[in-house]
């Protein structure tokens, strides 16, 4: 059998190299394979961050995925982190990919599509008008001692008149299909529900905007549903002995 012997010294190690790491380092403290990547913040750091999102969304400011990778490099730099990779200085932002793992360590937050609120309305609710609400309703109970079939609450939606087709079987690839419907864009059919704090309502009223009201609008609604249209709603409100009325009215009905 040939006997191997080294010509050089080329591309080793010598002895006195592996007694000095033995002296001063334990071999089995040396990592060896995959390195989880050092992260930009540290724990408290990204829990600040994840507070102050949050804190946007409670008052109607809430950030885009975008906004918040232009956060986290803005943060990062006012915090003077080194461990911010030399690729976020060019765009000045974080990429996709710390996204995704940002959500994922942190998964009291999600991506929610934002209803539409008037600024009217955010600001008026807020904990001093509530207060004074609770106060003046308190004030009222005491002294008319309402019951619970007394107080009514009423609320108004919008009711789309087109219909939203499903989805059909078609060739691959086409690229647009249609299916017929009363309407491309139809006008919303605002509806009025109300009900008391017993838990009674009364049926729904339907104002359509139309000039001239029939009685066919409302035929295959829920039972004993109202109809009007927009022009005698208009009138209605306008009118304070018409209103009158409606308010007689409904004292015999309640």
């Amino acid at each position: 059998m040939r006997a191997y012997r080294r010509k050089s010294e080329r591309a080793s190690q010598s002895q006195e190299v592996y007694e000095y790491i033995k002296k001063k380092k334990n071999i089995e403290s040396l990592r060896v394979g995959y390195v989880k990547p050092r992260q930009v913040f540290t724990a408290e750091e990204e829990g600040k961050m994840a507070s102050y999102l949050l804190k946007c969304a409670e008052i109607y400011f809430g950030l885009l995925p975008i906004e918040v990778k232009k956060l986290e490099y803005q943060y990062g730099v006012q915090l003077n982190a080194k461990n911010i990779p030399p690729s976020r200085h060019q765009i000045n932002m974080a990429g996709i990919d710390w996204f995704q793992n940002f959500m994922r360590r942190n998964p009291h937050l999600s991506l929610r599509i934002p209803e539409e609120t008037s600024s009217s309305r955010a600001t008026s609710f807020n904990k001093p008008n509530v207060n004074s609400f609770f106060e003046i309703y308190q004030r009222l109970l005491q002294k008319y001692q309402f019951n619970a079939s007394r107080i009514w609450n009423i609320d108004e939606t919008g009711v789309t008149t087109v219909q939203k087709p499903k989805k059909i079987v078609a060739a691959r690839g086409q690229k647009q299909i249609g299916a017929i419907t009363s309407a491309e864009r139809g006008t919303l059919v605002t509806l009025a529900c109300a009900s008391n704090a017993a838990g009674n309502f009364i049926p729904p009223m339907f104002v359509f905007p139309r000039l001239k009201y029939s009685e066919m609008f409302i035929r295959g609604g829920p039972p004993d549903c109202l109809g009007a249209d927009i022009c005698e709603v208009n009138l209605i409100t306008k009118n304070n002995r018409e209103l009158k009325e409606i308010k007689l009215a409904n004292k015999k009905v309640f």
